[in-house]
């Protein structure tokens, strides 16, 4: 890895010198996408982004895990075949920003849904409480900490070329 072939010595001598540019200029793979660095508390998460001043006019806010930028995730014109509240903001900014692809934190609900090509699916949460379990709706009240592993698991699904298929097999009716 890391090594540089010449392509003009595979060619022979008297090879036109473009074997070599073209070999030096083939694209690298892409990084993996990094994803935001969330709070270790998920109090601190919900208090910075639900009761803050400048995130009050939000009522269901929806923040981005690859750029940190919140929408609002309700339908402002309510297209009744879509599942309310979820999907407006997060697939405008997804198309807008990262070409169709991205996870968003329903702040409000402690649950990710991952935006991929039109598609939208349920994920689950990246913060679990000291029994190892997801706590989507917030009806428990126990405190939740981020799970470096399982936050590190939805990274890896997204660098998978994996995060289509998941969007459109896991439907958002049914969790949200």
């Amino acid at each position: 890895r890391g090594a540089v072939l010449d392509a003009s010595a595979l060619a022979g001598p008297g090879a036109p010198p473009t074997l070599c540019l073209v070999a030096r200029s083939l694209p690298r793979r892409a990084p993996a996408p990094a994803l935001i660095q969330l709070p270790a508390s998920y109090e601190v998460l919900y208090h910075r982004y639900c009761r803050e001043d400048a995130c009050v006019h939000l009522e269901r806010p929806a923040l981005c895990l690859l750029c940190g930028h919140t929408v609002v995730a309700d339908s402002v014109y309510g297209v009744p075949h879509m599942v309310p509240g979820v999907v407006d903001g997060c697939f405008e900014h997804a198309q807008a920003s990262h070409a169709g692809t991205a996870p968003f934190l329903l702040v409000q609900r402690s649950c990710v849904v991952l935006i991929a090509q039109g598609g939208a699916g349920f994920w689950g949460s990246p913060y679990l409480d000291e029994h190892g379990e997801e706590d989507v709706g917030l009806r428990r009240g126990r405190p939740l900490a981020l799970d470096a592993a399982r936050y590190e698991s939805l990274r890896a699904l997204l660098t998978s070329y994996e995060a289509l298929d998941f969007a459109r097999k896991r439907p958002l009716v049914s969790h949200i």
